[in-house]
């Protein structure tokens, strides 16, 4: 694999100067023993990518070239990883008929939140906030230490929690920039479940669809992004 299989992962790829010492994120890329998991997740990420008008994509480039080789000692390339799913808020508001999709510039002010995303469906305005629930600390600690796990048939009450602390903080950054009534509000959501294989999906997806039917957050509509079950496994 190489620049004419992932030309957007390669341009990010040139701003790391040390590929040898750096053991950036993008530093596996043309490696011939690329394959399994890791290109089924290059793959992904550049077809997400490819999904960004130019004006897009160098806006999101600035923000991921800082996280390249920036590895947190706990989280790996969570942070870059954040950043780019950004690009899949992107393509859901072009997918849904968005036009005039673009990334909202970081505030300047100290302490303002700016929601990611806005576009204009037909002749509404549209305001999108991507979050990522990612694995909970029991399970980093776990993967880190190669410890064994106990599956759980069930999602722990901490993961409801966090998710709705997530979407009120969503919707309160959306409205803080957007006052207008008339304004459609989305989060969009990608889920990493502690199952790593999200082998126990189908069931996690029925209780999470439970939570929100129970619990609905005013005015803000909540689409999932979620991995099936054993996709990575496929590779």
């Amino acid at each position: 694999m190489d620049r004419h299989d992932f030309p957007r992962l390669y341009e990010l790829r040139d701003h790391v100067t040390d590929l040898e010492s750096a053991h950036g994120y993008v530093a596996y890329l043309g490696l011939p023993s690329l394959q399994g998991a890791i290109l089924k997740d290059f793959r992904e990420r550049e077809a997400d990518l490819q999904g960004l008008d130019d004006a897009s994509w160098r806006y999101l480039k600035r923000e991921l070239v800082p996280l390249l080789t920036r590895k947190d000692p706990e989280r790996w390339w969570q942070a870059l990883c954040d950043t780019l799913n950004e690009a899949k808020g992107y393509n859901y508001l072009v997918s849904i008929g968005c036009t005039n999709v673009q990334f909202v510039p970081r505030s300047g002010v100290q302490g303002q939140k700016t929601p990611d995303l806005e576009g204009t469906l037909v002749d509404r305005k549209v305001i999108c906030e991507v979050k990522t629930i990612n694995i909970s600390e029991n399970e980093r600690l776990r993967r880190n230490s190669c410890s064994v796990r106990t599956g759980f048939a069930e999602l722990p009450k901490v993961f409801f929690e966090k998710l709705k602390n997530t979407l009120e903080a969503a919707r309160q950054q959306m409205t803080s920039y957007c006052q207008s009534p008339e304004a459609k509000t989305v989060a969009y959501v990608i889920v990493n479940y502690d199952d790593l294989l999200h082998e126990c999906e189908t069931g996690y997806r029925a209780q999470l669809d439970l939570f929100m039917k129970s619990n609905p957050v005013a005015g803000l509509e909540v689409r999932f992004d979620i991995k099936p079950a054993f996709y990575y496994a496929t590779a």
